[in-house]
């Protein structure tokens, strides 16, 4: 038994602009989970952290995160994806910037955490619109060539606070971190309604057949 369902997918002259957006907010997204590995050391020069105490508020995320991404994965297939990506990117862009004002550990503690659970938001939907509203014959491509998100942004954070610590201390690196993520969802949402539109008015319907396994 299976059953056969219609959707318009992005047309495929958008299709590239539409990858770009999703792979750049992905980027942006990633600063705000690799601002605080950045500055660790300065941190522990500085403010009088140990590495134990240091390294528990990293963990911290790594751990919410990775319970976190479970259940976004399922929220993700339900959800609204632009909305999804729009709340994660931006509540994770808040905690940053209050990563830049606090100084105690606890806070510290408590802000990385929370930005683990909000860290976790943004792959799962991404991955949603690679795979139903991209068109078929980009949607593998898509995939693959998302792999490349992780490493640009560790290269562009890294270069990134290395410069600011030359100028600035630790906090400047999560507040432009946090400032980075804000405009991203501002553009992210209003790209993606541009989107929208043009799928409706111009894109292809594609026919899609599940069996009952699927």
């Amino acid at each position: 038994m299976s059953e056969t369902y219609t959707r318009r997918v992005c047309p495929e002259r958008l299709a590239p602009h539409l990858f770009f957006l999703c792979i750049i907010t992905y980027i942006v997204a990633l600063f705000g989970r690799m601002s605080y590995s950045s500055v660790m050391a300065e941190l522990i020069a500085t403010e009088g952290f140990t590495k134990s105490q240091a390294g528990l508020i990293g963990t911290a995320l790594f751990a919410t995160y990775g319970v976190c991404q479970i259940f976004s994965g399922f929220l993700g297939d339900k959800l609204d994806p632009k909305k999804m990506i729009a709340v994660g990117v931006a509540a994770s862009g808040a905690l940053n910037i209050g990563m830049g004002l606090a100084g105690t550990l606890p806070v510290m503690l408590g802000l990385w955490m929370a930005n683990g659970v909000f860290q976790s938001f943004v792959w799962s939907p991404v991955a949603r619109i690679f795979a139903e509203f991209m068109p078929p014959a980009y949607r593998k491509g898509a995939c693959a060539n998302s792999a490349v998100a992780f490493p640009l942004a560790t290269i562009f954070m890294y270069l990134a606070a290395s410069l600011l610590l030359q100028f600035a201390d630790w906090r400047a690196v999560f507040i432009l971190s946090g400032a980075a993520m804000l405009v991203c969802t501002a553009v992210w949402l209003n790209r993606m309604n541009y989107f929208q539109r043009m799928t409706e008015k111009h894109g292809p319907i594609e026919t899609v057949t599940l069996n009952a396994a699927e």
